[in-house]
């Protein structure tokens, strides 16, 4: 009710939903990124789905490394030059974060909420350490979407310029951000089948 009467009092009319060709505005050599770093059961399930796609290539950034600070940073490194890699040679790219969530034990709650933020941070540092600009980048996960946006890309404005499906919005990065004027688009954690 409440987008409705939004809608009504914006004077704003239904969009068709954005198709490849307005997703993907520039003729790039290079290839689209995906960062997935929600847990939830819906998400292992769409990459699960996403992984028999053959034209993605799939990296896992293993979080678990986050108890061992050099081999963690080692592994960012990891990921980040198999990623440019890829992208240079017009390969699509799946990095997500290693599904077994790790689990200190109840007592070491405060532990663990100071290593997800750690972990949050190398997913954001992945972006915005590129130097390959991706063809597209979808981000999986509400607080991933949001730091990627935010920190990883530099955006501070941007145009929405659409969705892909229902209550997946794409946005266009604006010109101060990381890799002006790309598609990003932000799929939060509950939404959606399968990642596509």
């Amino acid at each position: 009710m409440r987008r409705r009467s939004q809608k009504v009092l914006g004077g704003i009319g239904d969009q068709a939903l954005l198709t490849r060709d307005a997703l993907i505005q520039e003729e790039s050599p290079h290839g689209g990124l995906i960062m997935i770093g929600s847990h939830e059961k819906k998400t292992t399930e769409q990459l699960k789905a996403l992984q028999q796609d053959k034209e993605i290539a799939f990296i896992e950034l293993n979080t678990h490394l986050v108890l061992e600070p050099d081999a963690f940073r080692e592994e960012i490194d990891r990921v980040i030059q198999q990623t440019e890699a890829l992208l240079a040679a017009g390969q699509s790219v799946a990095v997500y974060t290693r599904r077994e969530r790790l689990d200190l034990g109840d007592d070491r709650q405060e532990e663990e909420l100071k290593l997800s933020v750690q972990i949050s941070d190398a997913v954001t540092s992945i972006v915005q350490r590129l130097t390959i600009r991706p063809k597209y980048l979808i981000a999986k996960g509400g607080i991933t979407s949001s730091d990627i946006g935010t920190r990883g890309l530099s955006v501070k404005r941007a145009t929405v310029a659409g969705q892909i499906k229902p209550g997946i919005p794409v946005w266009q990065t604006g010109e101060e951000s990381k890799f002006p004027f790309m598609s990003y688009v932000i799929f939060r954690e509950m939404l959606g089948q399968r990642i596509r």
